[in-house]
């Protein structure tokens, strides 16, 4: 059939960690509802293989990608110095559906 060039969506939102000197980016990249083979990963025009560390994982028979945490919400720099009541969270304007697969 041939072979097209794909840029996929973010799943979910990245975030980074700091072990001593190196910095982590974590992020999650959606590539559709569809059986398709994916080949060639490149980050720009760089192929993934010619990174020394990285990982790769996939979801299980579920969709659940076991990897990456369920819930990052963080904002670096922030202390917590008290506690509060409930926290309200806005969608977009033109959101359609809000909910949590798992």
């Amino acid at each position: 059939m041939g072979t097209m060039q794909f840029f996929p969506d973010l799943a979910a939102r990245p975030f980074t960690e700091y072990h001593g000197e190196d910095q982590y980016l974590y992020q999650v990249f959606h590539f559709g509802l569809s059986n398709a083979i994916l080949s060639n990963y490149k980050i720009g025009t760089t192929a993934l293989e010619n990174y020394q560390e990285y990982s790769w994982s996939h979801p299980d028979s579920l969709g659940r990608i076991n990897a990456f945490p369920g819930n990052v919400d963080t904002i670096a720099g922030s202390d917590l110095v008290q506690s509060a009541s409930w926290i309200t969270r806005t969608t977009s304007s033109s959101t359609y559906r809000i909910g949590n697969r798992y």
